[in-house]
């Protein structure tokens, strides 16, 4: 019946940007929803539940409310690759807006459990490892894993590739590193 009413129309709240709009309709969301997109938003692509799971010390079990919830809710959609059941966020600007509500103590855990776990989906590696225990503070990780995923790409001349995984091992070098180690990543 509002739709029909011009007065109502005009009157109506309309948020001020695609951010706010996401961030109104996750708060129609259980808690229990939010926590597991905020959670799959620090994973940044798709992802499996067993490796949500691992990020947020629950059993797999447990996140199958939320997670039907979410794709029923239209924020996620499931799909099957190489017989395993996977989920993604429906558009980006959904997982960025979610992004942006995890604190940041939550944030730096969610990232070091996403290092850990994240080896669990298909096509990760040292790359993806290294950018989450970057942003989990987590410097010593960081470094070693960005050195290796260098040098793997060095080994198949992957060249860019392999200038930002040194660039970011030069920047989480651990303190303490010995002179002669901290000149591999700028060699």
């Amino acid at each position: 019946d509002t739709r029909t009413d011009g007065r109502a129309i005009r009157d109506a709240h309309v948020t001020d940007t695609i951010e706010d709009a996401v961030l109104a309709r996750a708060a129609r969301l259980s808690d229990d929803a939010r926590a597991v997109a905020r959670a799959g938003a620090v994973i940044g692509r798709c992802f499996v539940p067993e490796v949500l799971a691992g990020c947020m010390d629950r059993p797999v079990a447990d996140l199958e409310g939320p997670l039907a919830e979410l794709v029923e809710q239209s924020f996620l959609f499931p799909f099957d690759f190489l017989d395993r059941g996977f989920y993604d966020f429906r558009h980006a600007l959904l997982r960025d807006a979610l992004y942006g509500t995890v604190g940041p103590a939550e944030l730096r855990h969610l990232h070091a459990r996403a290092a850990e776990f994240g080896s669990l989906l298909v096509g990760s590696s040292e790359v993806h490892a290294s950018v989450h225990f970057e942003r989990a503070g987590l410097r010593a990780q960081a470094y070693r894993t960005a050195l290796a995923g260098a040098r793997a790409a060095s080994a198949i001349s992957s060249r860019r590739e392999a200038f930002e995984l040194y660039r970011r091992a030069a920047a989480n070098a651990p303190d303490d590193l010995p002179s002669q180690d901290l000149a591999t990543p700028y060699e």
